[in-house]
């Protein structure tokens, strides 16, 4: 038993033995490491505490007691607590929920009069189809310089949609439109319901003089606009488009449209 023992001591003893000067390195740098990990977790839930306690604060009791909880635990005095960074990181959290909530109530009040989201994700395609085959027409655009470029090499001079359909599948165009093709969830549906929530509360306080002006360009726009899609001049429904949103918001103009289509019905 002791011989066994003996034997089983020497071979640790000869194992530390041949630990190279590297292999204790590596060993002491990764306690360093676990210990700063720790450190890291440690300090994360005590930022995650503290905020969390100011974001509760919902009375002038309240700020008192987690001023003086707060100090006692850190060590430092109540105004220090109150200059802390973390609490300017929580009344920050605090009013991004406030605008989110107050965003959502917009939402909710003007949705009748905006697009459900399958309808508004069609249009909003049709938008960015629209937006490509006026860049198409145009030989001073990215995508028109392409397009001619591409044309010539292939020698290929109609502009049917499969020309085109073949020409925007080269992967050459589709880096170039891959900006276009970005799946962004439901954010931008949510971000055009903002701002035609935010289109139809400035209209209600537009005076009646205010709105009658609006109303007359809006007019002369739309017809500029009909008169280009009626003779198919994708360059003339981009100078439309672009003379638009030099008088109207986004929003407004999108809202101008709908409308006017639904007039045509």
């Amino acid at each position: 038993m002791g011989a066994f023992a003996g034997a089983g001591q020497g071979a640790g003893i000869n194992a530390l033995k041949s630990l190279s000067g590297s292999d204790v390195a590596l060993t002491e740098a990764q306690k360093e490491e676990e210990a700063k990990l720790k450190a890291r977790q440690s300090q994360d839930l005590e930022d995650g505490l503290f905020i969390d306690d100011a974001m509760a604060i919902d009375s002038e009791v309240a700020k008192i007691e987690f001023g003086e909880k707060w100090a006692e635990q850190l060590g430092i005095t109540e105004e220090e607590v109150f200059n802390d960074p973390r609490f300017a990181t929580a009344l920050q959290n605090i009013e991004e929920i406030k605008q989110e909530g107050m965003a959502k109530d917009l939402r909710f009040k003007h949705r009748d009069s905006f697009p459900d989201e399958g309808e508004w994700n069609k249009e909003h395609e049709a938008e960015i189809d629209q937006r490509q085959r006026a860049n198409l027409a145009n030989p001073n655009s990215e995508l028109g310089a392409a397009f001619a470029a591409w044309s010539k090499a292939n020698d290929v001079y109609d502009t049917s949609e499969q020309t085109i359909e073949d020409f925007l599948s080269t992967p050459e165009v589709m880096d170039l439109l891959a900006e276009d093709n970005i799946d962004e969830g439901r954010a931008p549906y949510l971000s055009a319901l903002d701002g035609h929530a935010a289109f139809k509360e400035q209209e209600a306080g537009r005076t009646a003089e205010e709105s009658a002006q609006v109303l007359g360009a809006t007019a002369s726009l739309l017809e500029a606009y009909n008169t280009a899609i009626s003779e198919g001049n994708v360059l003339g429904v981009a100078t439309a488009e672009q003379a638009a949103l030099e008088q109207l918001s986004p929003a407004e103009w999108a809202n101008a449209k709908r409308n006017n289509k639904a007039l045509k019905r």
